[in-house]
């Protein structure tokens, strides 16, 4: 009773409330989003966040370089059971023939049960290189994950992934599209 009243004191302060309390409905509502609910990812909304860094040092000993990393991401439950997100990044070392990184993932997550979520997703990633020795690269997976919730932090993945490697370079050895099948485990540290 005392988180509800704290909740209810919040959502008046902010001016979310009709009234000036909450009914029962409401409560029982509160309640089944708030505590009975999966424990993977909700939100409602976009962000936008950017930063710079610097690189130490990389793969062959040059070091020096500041880079550049902006992210987008837009969320939308559908309903009490489906989630959306729609992530696209950008990244880049700015120094000469600069390279840029772009990505996009999209996915659903649809909750089975309170234990069970079934994720499908695209995963797109285009490497522009900033010399004209390398040809630009694109990536394309779609997935499938299969997540069973056994305890509130500790979870099991089972993902299908196909995906196809597009850099216009014949028999790499990455030409035909690649199968996998992903099994993990997950502990939420927090």
């Amino acid at each position: 009773q005392f988180w509800f009243r704290d909740m209810e004191a919040i959502l008046v302060r902010e001016g979310l409330l009709e009234g000036d309390a909450l009914n029962a409905v409401a409560v029982l509502k509160m309640n089944q989003v708030l505590v009975d609910e999966r424990i993977s990812t909700r939100a409602h909304g976009w962000f936008l966040q950017g930063g710079i860094g610097y690189i130490a040092s990389d793969y062959v000993g040059d070091d020096g370089d500041p880079t550049l990393d902006v992210l987008y991401r837009y969320a939308k439950p559908y309903g009490i059971k489906t989630q959306f997100v729609q992530d696209l990044s950008y990244s880049t070392v700015l120094s000469d023939d600069t390279d840029h990184l772009f990505n996009s993932i999209s996915s659903l997550t649809y909750e089975v049960s309170d234990r069970i979520d079934w994720e499908n997703g695209i995963d797109l990633r285009l490497t522009v290189f900033g010399d004209d020795i390398r040809p630009n690269v694109f990536v394309s997976e779609a997935f499938s994950t299969y997540r069973y919730y056994l305890s509130n932090r500790l979870s099991t993945d089972l993902t299908l992934s196909v995906s196809h490697v597009n850099d216009k370079v014949d028999s790499n050895g990455n030409d035909d599209i690649d199968k996998a099948l992903f099994f993990g485990i997950t502990y939420r540290l927090k």
